[in-house]
């Protein structure tokens, strides 16, 4: 993952909600890791981290997506699949390297995201 200016398109305090949102993810993650096949939420984990990847300004190869889906890779290369198709995240060929393609919220999918995340902080 590569560094880029921070990105004003997702507003500070959205960014710090998906932030503690991935936190808690992880969190829990850690204390019920006995129970791996609990909960698994692959799309979800994919766009809090794509997100948040893109509020720091990183671009996120679709290998790294994989990882930060908490599911094999195979697995997730079909959720990836599955929010492209929805339209809700793009992959696009990496400009510094041609072997790497990277994953990133589409325009929908970061107004999407940013809603929701609002909702949410209404609801505190």
């Amino acid at each position: 993952m590569s560094r880029r200016e921070r990105n004003p398109v997702v507003p500070d305090d959205v960014a710090g909600l998906a932030l503690r949102l991935w936190h808690e993810r992880r969190w829990r993650d850690r204390h019920f890791q006995r129970y791996p096949d609990l909960f698994a939420d692959p799309a979800w984990d994919l766009l809090l981290d794509l997100l948040i990847a893109e509020s720091e300004g990183r671009t996120v190869s679709t290998t790294a997506a994989c990882l930060a889906s908490g599911v094999a890779a195979s697995t997730a290369l079909r959720y990836v699949h599955l929010l492209e198709s929805q339209g809700l995240v793009k992959r696009v060929p990496d400009r510094r390297d041609a072997r790497r393609v990277l994953v990133q919220l589409s325009s929908t999918g970061r107004r999407e995201m940013i809603a929701y995340l609002r909702l949410i902080q209404a609801q505190r």
